[in-house]
């Protein structure tokens, strides 16, 4: 009995899923003036220290009759790839009334040991880097955060917050040879720099045998790839450090996949699921090489070749004359028999 007690007090502390302590106080009106709407601005403040949060919203619109707050904090986990997420609930309880009134309202959240994780209150969400005893001010932007945009048949969530762009769904059909996701947009005269791509973003859209993920990209949600038949050539960028989720699965013709992230993203389950990468060559950063070949799923390729050994960065920027063994290795002239790289692409000799 103590073992199975044990295990399930483990389980929770891992998910994230373990009681809360709620430390509620100042929760004041801020002065309706009788108004039927109030004409604020609603302004969060996150201020960490150690494992506690302190959140204070100023400005919180609710029923004027409102005499007490309840406040649920959720804090969890998802799977090995996916960041702590924050998630605060406010309801209140109170008579009727006509009319919305702004609030102040402050609270601590305990328990809290990490700061870095996706936070959603209110109006506001999106993810949060904190500097610990540094107070973030999240302010309301003309009342609008999020905005669903398309931009050549591409549409994309700007978070007006932090300037950053995530590619909700790529564009359908196929493309001239390869497309290029952009790693900024220019939306209203302010630019957002394009930091994620979506589940199941380019899943069954496209039939595009050349994919270029930008450095600015830093996670891929999951299945954003799933079933790109057409896919023959994947470039990962430099900033990439996670990979969801069957992000790659049923790519039934991928033959290469660059990826320039020097540490190996941490990656979900079933990436490279029914995707035939053992008949396939991974070209990561020379001095990664023996990373990949060590880490699963990524150690399934047929062959992992240095990129920046070889100087194949993309596919066709390789000269004629210049041709490479699996191990990265320039070769003077053609082999007798064997498999080599020529313009990026394996070549095999009978």
């Amino acid at each position: 009995m103590k073992k199975i007690i044990l295990l399930s007090l483990l389980l929770l502390v891992q998910f994230g899923l373990y009681a809360q302590e709620l430390t509620v106080s100042d929760v004041q009106n801020s002065d309706c003036l009788g108004s039927t709407r109030a004409e604020v601005k609603e302004t969060i403040i996150l201020t960490k220290e150690g494992s506690s949060l302190l959140v204070q919203l100023f400005n919180y619109e609710a029923n004027c009759a409102a005499y007490k707050f309840n406040i649920t904090p959720v804090v969890s986990r998802g799977s090995n790839s996916e960041p702590y997420s924050v998630s605060i609930r406010i309801g209140y309880q109170g008579d009727d009334a006509d009319c919305i009134c702004p609030y102040n309202i402050s609270f601590t959240l305990h328990g809290l040991e990490t700061n870095s994780f996706f936070f959603s209150c209110c109006w506001y969400q999106g993810q949060i880097n904190l500097t610990e005893g540094e107070p973030l001010v999240l302010g309301d932007i003309d009342g609008i955060i999020m905005e669903e945009i398309s931009i050549d048949g591409s549409n994309y969530t700007l978070e007006r917050i932090t300037n950053t762009a995530r590619l909700v769904s790529g564009p359908y059909g196929k493309t001239e040879g390869k497309l290029n996701i952009p790693s900024q947009l220019t939306y209203k005269g302010q630019k957002y720099s394009v930091t994620s791509i979506g589940e199941y973003a380019f899943a069954y859209r496209v039939n595009t045998p050349s994919i270029t993920i930008p450095n600015s990209v830093t996670s891929i949600k999951r299945s954003a790839f799933y079933h790109c038949e057409g896919l023959t050539s994947i470039v990962i960028g430099s900033g990439v450090t996670s990979i969801n989720d069957y992000v790659f699965s049923y790519c039934d013709n991928l033959t290469d996949v660059y990826c320039y992230a020097e540490n190996v993203p941490e990656t979900g389950n079933n990436v490279f699921k029914e995707t035939p990468i053992s008949s396939a060559t991974l070209h990561v950063p020379a001095g990664s090489v023996d990373k990949y070949r060590a880490a699963a799923p990524w150690n399934g390729f047929g062959a992992i070749v240095p990129v920046t050994a070889t100087g194949i960065a993309n596919v066709g920027n390789v000269k004629d004359e210049e041709r490479f063994d699996l191990q990265g290795r320039k070769l003077q002239g053609n082999p007798a028999r064997g498999i080599y790289i020529e313009k990026g692409k394996k070549i095999l000799v009978k």
